[in-house]
């Protein structure tokens, strides 16, 4: 596993690609010409709220509220919604 990157080496850190897979909005932009403690902890609190939103690989995927579903995809390219009912029964929509 490859050690994150640094803010003296060039990349972008982890968890900033993983919240830009989902997130392709969110743009660090360039880098100050000065270090500013207080925009490098509001850049660090956004990047840490916006990991929270990224499933990781290995994890329990909890979507954290009953009006959340996931999207499936037929081969045929319909899109189908997967919930479950109060009894445990999968519930298969089409979208």
């Amino acid at each position: 596993m490859a050690a994150p990157a640094r803010p003296d080496h060039p990349g972008r850190h982890p968890c900033v690609e993983a919240s830009m897979s989902i997130a392709p909005s969110f743009k660090l932009g360039p880098a100050p010409s000065q270090y500013d403690q207080r925009a490098e902890q509001e850049l660090r609190t956004e990047v840490d709220r916006r990991d929270l939103l990224v499933h990781k690989k290995g994890r329990h995927l909890d979507l954290g509220g009953s009006d959340l579903y996931v999207v499936l995809y037929s081969p045929n390219g319909n899109r189908w919604s997967v919930t479950v009912s109060d009894a445990g029964a999968l519930v298969v929509t089409a979208l």
